[in-house]
């Protein structure tokens, strides 16, 4: 794996890239960071990819995963007003455009490439163009996943993100090995990591690698939403024996 930032999962809290590089290693897959590919070449019987160090790797097969750009050049949006920045439509509240009446949502946009995303603007752009009560989307608290062995998910702020805003926050994390998987040749470890105001003790976000991260993380979102407290996560009586139990044990 040919990573051109300094670790896998960029945007994602440091201590989870870390970790996430760790469990790939463990995994048995060779992760190459900091790095970009310059140039693929056939050769007789396999591939030849070379890298921006001069470095060489062989491989049967590549898969080039480099991101995505809006599809937006047959729209002629130069004819409108429509904003466009770093090949994206800009939106401002229910998805409308520098233009009254022209709407975007979705990927074309700069806000959240996520499809159920896609879908709340959907909804908050039609209820914009029909005057209906106003639907708004609370982009701070949507949480995101990323299905690896074991999953990555995250919602809400950063530590790095966190202590730029704040001048105390507390950090709360653990690695373990989840009691289900303990038993096993080779224990399967996660990891939870708290980002907390500490002047109020809310909890401003949670960082999870591990087993069925996605589902235990957006599980937590309605209370986040509501200004969740570290001290009202430790007060409730958790599910044992499961990975989410950990979560309420810092």
């Amino acid at each position: 794996m040919v990573e051109s930032n300094p670790f896998v999962l960029d945007s994602f809290d440091e201590d989870v890239q870390r970790r996430t590089k760790q469990f790939l290693v463990d995994g048995g897959v060779k992760v190459i960071d900091d790095t970009r590919l310059k140039e693929i070449e056939k050769g007789s019987d396999e591939l030849i990819a070379t890298l921006s160090d001069g470095a060489t790797i062989s491989a049967e097969k590549v898969l080039c995963a480099l991101g995505r750009t809006a599809n937006i050049d047959t729209l002629n949006l130069a004819v409108t007003e429509v904003v466009i920045e770093k090949g994206m439509i800009v939106v401002g509240e229910g998805g409308r455009t520098e233009v009254p009446n022209i709407f975007a949502i979705g990927d074309c946009t700069a806000t959240m490439l996520l499809t159920p995303v896609a879908k709340a603007e959907g909804t908050a752009a039609v209820s914009a163009m029909f005057e209906e009560s106003k639907v708004s989307i609370d982009y701070a608290w949507i949480p995101t996943a990323v299905f690896t062995h074991p999953e990555v998910a995250m919602i809400g702020l950063t530590e790095a993100a966190a202590r730029s805003q704040l001048s105390r926050v507390n950090i709360k994390s653990k690695t373990f090995a989840p009691l289900k998987y303990a038993m096993a040749d080779s224990a399967l470890k996660a990891f939870i990591k708290l980002v907390v105001d500490a002047t109020s003790g809310q909890i401003l976000g949670v960082h999870m690698v591990g087993p069925r991260a996605a589902d235990i993380v957006q599980g937590l979102t309605p209370a986040l939403k509501k200004g969740l407290t570290i001290d009202e996560l430790r007060d409730v009586i958790a599910v044992h024996p499961s990975t989410g139990e950990e979560m309420f044990c810092f």
